[in-house]
């Protein structure tokens, strides 16, 4: 753990340096995901370093590759509890870290991650627009908006978007659900009509032969 915390200041010298190929590749060789004793809220602060990395690089395979490394759950919103509750979990809190050998993980700490949150969804919103997977990047700026602290201040949604790419991003979104509305409409238009067979108009009348008359 204590070798991934110098890499990772190396890592920031050369990025300060200006050297962000080198920077990039010294924080990338670290597989932290694997590191037990991490606690998941420092796991999650280099995983998000390393993808930021890679998108000023402009390595956008192994940005997206880095990204499924973290899990959305960890960003859970969390429902509120009464201070009953939040006394029990404390109480249950300390009598699992008093049992707790040295062996064992770290207990996660009850912190707030709406910061990792919010830097996660930018940088997944900035990997769909990418890719132009326009309705992945609505789907992120859902989770974005379902965030309490972006509920209660709505100036922190303008700092994970970029107005004009925003702009962008709708005008190509507006393009792509008219365009398969009206791929939908040629279809059903272009397809034959559909007929019945009704037995009693198909049955043909039989033409009745004139009798002679009579001299």
């Amino acid at each position: 753990m204590e070798r991934a915390r110098v890499t990772r200041i190396l890592s920031d010298m050369k990025k300060d340096q200006g050297d962000l190929n080198a920077a990039a590749d010294i924080l990338c060789e670290l597989q932290v995901e694997t590191f037990g004793s991490m606690e998941r809220r420092e796991k999650t602060e280099f995983i998000l370093e390393q993808v930021n990395l890679c998108i000023e690089k402009g390595d956008w395979t192994q940005a997206g590759i880095l990204s499924r490394k973290i899990g959305t759950k960890f960003f859970s919103r969390k429902p509120k509890r009464t201070p009953e509750q939040i006394e029990k979990d404390k109480k249950e809190r300390e009598e699992k870290e008093k049992n707790r050998s040295m062996d064992d993980p770290p207990l996660e700490k009850e912190d707030d991650v709406t910061d990792l949150k919010l830097r996660y969804y930018e940088q997944q919103i900035t990997l769909a627009k990418h890719e132009d997977k326009y309705l992945d990047a609505c789907k992120h700026y859902r989770q974005v908006l379902d965030t309490e602290s972006v509920e209660e201040n709505p100036e922190q949604l303008h700092a994970v978007s970029d107005p004009r790419s925003t702009y962008n991003f709708t005008i190509k979104l507006r393009h792509l659900t008219s365009t398969r509305s009206s791929n939908e409409s040629s279809t059903t238009s272009s397809s034959p009509p559909t007929t019945t067979n009704n037995p009693t108009s198909s049955t043909a009348s039989t033409p009745t032969s004139a009798t002679p008359s009579s001299p």
